[in-house]
């Protein structure tokens, strides 16, 4: 092993790193982290990561900046694609666990797995976190709920790549084509408006207003609530290997009476949307 004099250098057959990659790597990471503006030069990584003692000592992360003169090292300077450090925050007191996940994110970590008891307090439990920068994978009981719990907290935060609001955190990312999705080669299920998991029809309305459907895909609905052209397929995604389709079964009068109040509707057109699943004769 060859460098200057009490310094290591690391030597590898294929690349080879200086003082300035290493440099504009570290830069990169205090800037995700909001420590360093765009404008900053590179070579200011040593002031802000720089340690001064009681006694008035600098103390620099890697000994001193002369030291690496000419020293070349091997690895994390460059990387084959996007690469996360990811945090385990285990169920517990929020307050501690808020401080703990914000030294990590401090020291280097780039995302947080969250393991949420029911009813977390996730104000306390993300305060000061950026949720614009470091994704969060949710992983609870009850995932609609902290999935909900958790966009409520964010409000109109452009969240992170990588956010995962109930898939789990350890799953590899899917890349699927069009016709995979189709194809539902992934792990969750599509339930469709209209089919035995949701057989009301209408249900296709509040997809086509949320997702303005006709002007970005060109894709209608007809007054029987048909998808034209008749190739297209809808429905609603669930991420979850454990999800699982079901059926709905025989309503009950009541049920329609219910359902119709929620949709405000009469009875009359409850009973005509969803007259395959009726357990009763609507004319009795």
């Amino acid at each position: 092993m060859t460098g200057p004099e009490g310094a290591l250098e690391l030597a590898h057959a294929e690349d080879a790193w200086t003082r300035a990659d290493w440099e504009k790597a570290t830069a990169a990471v205090l800037r995700k982290s909001r420590r360093m503006s765009e404008e900053d030069a590179d070579s200011l990584v040593w002031d802000k990561l720089t340690r001064r003692t009681l006694d008035g000592l600098d103390i620099t992360p890697l000994g001193t900046p002369s030291s690496l003169e000419g020293l070349a090292t091997a690895g994390r300077p460059a990387r084959a694609g996007d690469w996360d450090v990811r945090s385990l925050v285990e169920a517990g007191p929020e307050k501690q666990l808020n401080e703990a996940a914000l030294v990590d994110l401090d020291g280097g970590v780039t995302s947080l797995w969250l393991q949420l008891d029911a009813g977390a307090d996730l104000a306390t439990l993300l305060e000061g976190v950026l949720l614009d920068l470091a994704p969060v994978a949710l992983d609870a009981a009850d995932p609609l709920a902290a999935a909900q719990a958790f966009l409520e907290h964010a409000g109109d935060t452009d969240l992170a790549t990588g956010t995962n609001l109930g898939a789990p955190a350890t799953a590899d990312d899917e890349t699927l084509s069009n016709d995979d999705l189709i194809a539902e080669r992934y792990a969750g299920i599509r339930p469709a408006p209209g089919y035995p998991a949701c057989p009301d029809h209408t249900e296709k309305l509040t997809l086509w207003n949320l997702m303005d459907v006709e002007a970005s895909t060109g894709i209608s609905l007809t007054e029987s609530m048909a998808m034209w052209p008749g190739a297209s397929v809808s429905g609603v995604y669930y991420s979850h290997p454990d999800s699982q389709y079901f059926v709905v079964g025989r309503l009950g009068r009541d049920q329609v009476a219910a359902y119709a109040e929620r949709k405000g509707w009469s009875l009359q057109e409850a009973e005509k949307w969803l007259s395959p699943n009726l357990g009763y004769d609507p004319d009795d």
